[in-house]
């Protein structure tokens, strides 16, 4: 890294941390990493809360309860 200008290293660091961030899956506490298909249900249950989301096609949104 020697003869590079700061800004050079400050933009190499950043392209380097978000290579990172992105190859370590989760990047929220608590998120398990499954992956479900469109047609499945995904349910967990949190502090007491039953959580459950699916997918609508027909909104290309996720629903819950």
């Amino acid at each position: 890294m020697a003869g590079m200008t700061p800004a050079v290293r400050a933009a190499i660091l950043a392209i380097v941390a978000f290579l990172a961030a992105c190859t370590t899956g989760s990047t929220e506490p608590g998120e398990g990493g499954e992956r479900w298909n469109p047609d499945e249900t995904a349910t967990d249950s949190r502090r007491g809360v039953d959580l459950s989301i699916s997918y609508d096609p027909t909104t290309s949104g996720s629903t819950g309860p």
